[in-house]
């Protein structure tokens, strides 16, 4: 039997081994099929990372929306608006004899129209209003017009015009009135009452209300637990401020306050006057107990002062028609005592002789 050739035909792998340039085949040869696929993987991904948006597109696209927004900005600043400002006034030229009995405006209502870049400026830059206290009324709409830069149109302002009250001006001085409330503790008190320095201002204004003033108040502090010495500056009060011009602005307020304790002493009462033609007098008792608060520093000289006396007069014996007489107390000088009681507040007196 003859023999017979086996042809064989090369599949597409084959086919395709053989197109493939032979560093390839070299490099695919070895490997295996999940290898080939991760290489694959891979490579893929490479190839996305070199699609990506590059870094400085956001930067691009908000630089876009930026200028765009700038020019839709400078283009919005050169058309033409209408708009409402209120500008604070201030009044000049009023004559040294002259006063207000009433304020004009603080402020005036203007609407005005301009570019906006002109109400740009108007908006951080806006000028006060003056108002000439010569004129017995003062036109409003003249002076915004005046006070205005001339790239501004002035519509209408509000209100239109203001008739200025004004009478012949007064001085005087009148004393000062102090608004304090100061507390101590209960074991302490104040040495003395609180004083202020000045105690009097020189006020001027409008003649019919200076007239009627009798004292100017402070301001109302409060100083609820003072223990020591106080002293601080105090403003006046201001509300009518414009109006009437006050000398001073402020006093000086000053208090002192000390730790108390309290004292006895027995006092013998004394007979002054008695003319030496009379005969003795006898008081029943002849002594009195006198209770008091004194400054802790201040105790061992209340105890030991000898001008702290009791003391009746022989005139007001004689001129009494009761049998009973009040001693006077006399208090030692430098010496701080409140809260003075005398036990018994009276004492009775005998053997009262006509004189020989």
């Amino acid at each position: 039997m003859p023999a017979h050739r086996c042809l064989t035909t090369p599949t597409s792998m084959d086919q395709s081994k053989k197109k493939l340039p032979s560093p390839l085949r070299a490099w695919l040869a070895p490997l295996t099929r999940s290898e080939l696929f991760s290489r694959s993987n891979r490579a893929r991904r490479k190839e996305g990372d070199r699609y990506e948006a590059p870094a400085h597109r956001g930067l691009t696209i908000s630089l876009c929306i930026f200028f765009s927004i700038l020019l839709w900005f400078f283009s919005s600043l050169a058309e033409t608006y209408s708009r409402t400002f209120v500008f604070d006034t201030q009044l000049e030229n009023l004559p040294a004899d002259e006063a207000l009995s009433a304020l004009p405006p603080a402020t005036v209502r203007a609407e005005v129209q301009s570019e906006g870049m002109h109400l740009l400026r108007l908006f951080y830059h806006r000028p006060t209003i003056r108002l000439s206290a010569e004129a017995s009324v003062i036109d409003l709409d003249e002076a915004t017009r005046a006070s205005l830069p001339e790239d501004i149109r002035l519509e209408s302002t509000y209100p239109r015009y203001y008739p200025l009250e004004k009478e012949k001006r007064e001085t005087r001085k009148i004393p000062i009135a102090l608004d304090a409330a100061i507390d101590v503790p209960p074991t302490h008190a104040l040495l003395e009452a609180p004083t202020i320095s000045p105690d009097s201002v020189v006020v001027s204004g409008p003649e019919s209300l200076i007239q009627t003033l009798q004292s100017w108040p402070t301001r109302h502090v409060a100083y609820p637990d003072l223990k020591d010495s106080l002293s601080v500056r105090v403003a006046l009060e201001d509300s009518l401020v414009g109006i009437v011009e006050l000398g001073i602005r402020s006093v000086a307020l000053r208090a002192r306050a000390a730790e108390f304790t309290e004292g006895t002493r027995v006092l013998d009462v004394m007979i002054g006057g008695v003319p030496s033609t009379a005969k003795s007098i006898q008081l029943d008792p002849p002594s009195v107990t006198v209770r008091f608060r004194v400054p802790l520093p201040q105790y061992d000289l209340a105890q030991k002062a000898p001008d702290f006396l009791a003391a009746v007069t022989y005139d007001d014996i004689r001129s009494d028609t009761t049998g009973y007489i009040i001693p006077r107390i006399e208090l030692p000088q430098d010496i701080v005592l409140l809260d003075i009681e005398v036990a018994p507040s009276r004492v009775r007196y005998y053997d009262l002789l006509v004189d020989r």
